[in-house]
């Protein structure tokens, strides 16, 4: 199990949304390039980014700053948000991102991302945001009419992809992930799963950990100290080598 801190980005400041929902900012007055370096420096081993900026208006305002960042850090980053076309997807890639994570374009064009799973293996991870057992999408705005069970069906032949799968009910509630969903979907798929979503104490760890689940995403509980990066990362450990 590996543990990715996560940064959302708006208006060039980190920001937590609570169930996504733009009503219901957090905004933590620390340096994003200090916070990244800090990341770095604990021994991350991949951090996630998500411009909330692009999820919500479409634009990519912290393009730059990613990929300068790329370039900068020897820490690989997980970038999200707003990526619905094929060409700002290689952009990124070309940039020098590890990996890019796809939402609305992973549904809306599955040409685009059968060729982009094809021409770059293991870069490719597939954002499954869930809400009452159906697909959101466009920053968890829109339902994309599907059932998650249907998408993870149509979506299997594929090859050499990640699902980042968030419960969009437990997102910055701090109560724990559910673990239910995944376990639901340990049973649909072999494709390595990222959680997202309340992932609050060593014990949630463990337990994804537990399921199978390759990877878990923290954010508020890392920022508000409730779960600080570097006990995170030895919960994830400890939990590895009791599985």
């Amino acid at each position: 199990m590996n543990v990715l801190p996560s940064m959302d980005l708006y208006s060039h400041k980190i920001t937590r949304l609570k169930q996504g929902n733009f009503d219901h900012v957090t905004t933590y007055m620390m340096d994003p390039a200090k916070t990244l370096k800090s990341f770095e420096t604990a021994g991350a081993s991949l951090v996630h980014i998500v411009d909330l900026e692009a999820t919500h208006t479409g634009n990519n305002v912290h393009f730059d700053f990613i990929q300068t960042m790329a370039q900068t850090l020897t820490l690989p980053i997980q970038v999200g948000g707003g990526i619905r076309s094929l060409a700002m997807a290689e952009k990124y890639l070309a940039a020098g991102v590890k990996r890019i994570v796809l939402g609305s374009l992973a549904m809306s064009d599955e040409t685009a991302l059968d060729m982009l799973v094809k021409k770059y293996p293991g870069q490719i991870v597939v954002a499954l945001d869930v809400k009452d057992q159906m697909v959101m999408s466009h920053g968890w705005l829109s339902a994309s009419g599907h059932t998650l069970e249907a998408v993870i069906q149509r979506l299997n032949p594929l090859k050499s992809l990640r699902y980042l799968i968030t419960d969009i009910a437990t997102d910055g509630m701090l109560k724990g992930p559910n673990l239910e969903l995944y376990r639901t979907v340990k049973k649909l798929t072999n494709v390595p799963i990222i959680a997202s979503g309340g992932i609050t104490t060593c014990e949630d760890i463990q337990a994804l950990t537990d399921l199978g689940v390759e990877e878990a995403v923290i954010g508020k509980a890392m920022y508000e100290d409730k779960l600080p990066l570097k006990e995170a990362l030895k919960c994830s450990q400890d939990a590895s080598s009791r599985v």
